[in-house]
């Protein structure tokens, strides 16, 4: 796919990735922009939208068919293996002996932030 004109070495290696609280996620690859919406439809359901956009003729040049059916391939199988995970991890966390875990300050900055925003706009 082709990329974002003026691209540098390091920027046709770096992804960006903007959250916007509580449910949306904007990403940002050298080749396409990806806006993520999360709705909860209940306690225990959330729906994914996903919405890919392309650089330049990408979007809808027949000559690029096949590269966009192979990003969209990629997100509906990497989205279809976190699904049992997901719902595991959803299972696991009503049971009565889930004392609310711990999160690593490493691998886990992200959802403390979101856990921290959360909590003052329950709370506020």
């Amino acid at each position: 796919m082709p990329y974002y004109p003026g691209l540098d070495e390091a920027g046709m290696r770096t992804t960006w990735f903007f959250h916007l609280f509580p449910a949306a996620c904007f990403q940002t690859w050298a080749d396409q922009f990806g806006v993520f919406q999360l709705h909860a439809a209940a306690p225990d359901r959330t729906i994914e939208h996903i919405h890919l956009y392309f650089v330049g003729n990408a979007a809808t040049d027949p000559t690029h068919a096949a590269n966009r059916q192979a990003v969209y391939d990629m997100w509906d199988e990497l989205n279809t293996e976190d699904f049992k995970i997901v719902e595991n991890m959803q299972r696991a966390r009503s049971s009565p002996a889930f004392d609310g875990g711990v999160l690593s300050p490493f691998w886990d900055p992200a959802t403390q932030t979101f856990a921290r925003l959360l909590a003052e706009t329950v709370t506020a």
